[in-house]
């Protein structure tokens, strides 16, 4: 698994099973107050650590949406489309995602 690399080069982590889950699932009830009508996306892919807190939501009871493919298809208002269409209640995605959308003016600063 590798980081964002949001803050220089990616980097590769390794991490055991049992102990991230456990840490995962406290995050998610205690950082995001997800709850299992709770209908979580993230714009990752199955490289990104983000993934793997993703996937921990199922342990929560919650719904987890997944969308293959750019973002930004057919126009860049796509994934606030999908947020309505599919009552997204929480969603995350990457600095670069937000630093597209405010550089095309379609996220205020």
């Amino acid at each position: 698994m590798f980081s964002s690399g949001t803050t220089g080069l990616p980097k590769c982590l390794v991490q055991g099973a049992g102990g991230v889950m456990i840490n995962h699932i406290k995050e998610l009830l205690l950082h995001t107050d997800l709850q299992r009508r709770d209908r979580i996306m993230y714009i990752t892919s199955c490289s990104w650590m983000m993934w793997n807190w993703l996937l921990s939501s199922l342990a929560v009871g919650a719904t987890i949406i997944l969308y293959d493919g750019n973002p930004n298809y057919p126009d860049p208002g796509a994934m606030w489309k999908l947020i309505d269409e599919q009552q997204i209640s929480i969603f995350g995605c990457s600095a670069s995602y937000l630093s597209f959308l405010k550089k095309r003016r379609l996220l205020a600063s």
